[in-house]
């Protein structure tokens, strides 16, 4: 992530209030510095969010955090998101993933489940409704306490 886009994300951690909920960590991995921050900004209340934009950074947030659910968008300038999921997966097999996509062919779809087996895939645009209750399903335990 570059130096603006790291900017971009601390003046939004310091302009939002802090999540309430922190049950659930989810790392959201885009190259779009604006897509990051409108999920870190939409989801901080339901969830502790962690951002990366490449499979470095993602890698080391996995390496580091304890993490429950993987948004991944799938066309990234280095590695398709299959093949970064695919690494977290050998890291932490329990790991719920998604992948992003703007998508639909079927050769693409083939490519996602080949190389990931089990993976749900997310169409863009995507509802807010539907990345929340993703979230929310990582930790049925904890639905009324996030729901308040």
């Amino acid at each position: 992530m570059n130096a603006n886009n790291k900017k971009l994300i601390n003046l939004l951690d310091e302009m939002l209030p802090p999540s309430k909920f922190k049950g659930v960590n989810v790392l959201v991995v885009d190259d779009e510095s604006f897509n990051l921050t409108a999920f870190k900004g939409l989801f901080r209340q339901h969830a502790n969010v962690f951002i990366a934009s490449n499979k470095n950074e993602a890698l080391e947030v996995v390496i580091n955090n304890k993490i429950d659910v993987v948004f991944c968008d799938y066309m990234l300038p280095e590695f398709k998101g299959s093949e970064i999921l695919f690494e977290i997966t050998k890291l932490y097999p329990l790991i719920k993933k998604y992948i992003v996509t703007g998508y639909t062919e079927p050769k693409i779809i083939k490519d996602i489940k080949n190389i990931l087996g089990e993976c749900e895939v997310i169409y863009k645009p995507y509802s807010f409704e539907d990345i929340r209750m993703r979230i929310l399903g990582v930790n049925n335990n904890d639905l009324n306490r996030l729901i308040q």
